[in-house]
């Protein structure tokens, strides 16, 4: 089973040798290749620079605003804490007060 037209010499296939080091094949594409990525680089940074200054202004806001709402709610436990002192002082007004009826409406049995 030859093939037709009689044998043929098939060579081992050989490998393209790569370029000594500092050399770069294909010389203008792959200027224009590392342009192409320097500029991406370039573009990448300026955005991960204008996130971090965002990151900055948005942590400052944050911590202003919960500060404020750390004060306010403060200031309602004060106002709560004085609320209940007044019921509690109020409430006891009125069981003294009923206790003075009441001893109003015995001195007037009495005489």
């Amino acid at each position: 089973d030859k093939p037709l037209g009689g044998s043929f010499h098939m060579s081992p296939p050989r490998s393209t040798p790569a370029p000594p080091a500092g050399q770069t094949s294909g010389g203008a594409e792959d200027l224009i290749t590392l342009t192409a990525l320097s500029s991406v680089v370039s573009t990448l940074v300026q955005k991960v620079t204008s996130l971090e200054t965002k990151l900055k202004d948005h942590k400052k806001l944050f911590k202003d605003v919960v500060g404020k709402l750390v004060k306010k709610v403060k200031a309602m436990e004060v106002k709560l804490r004085t609320k209940k002192r007044k019921m509690v002082v109020s409430d006891s007004d009125q069981e003294e007060g009923g206790k003075q009826d009441v001893d109003l409406d015995a001195l007037l049995a009495l005489a």
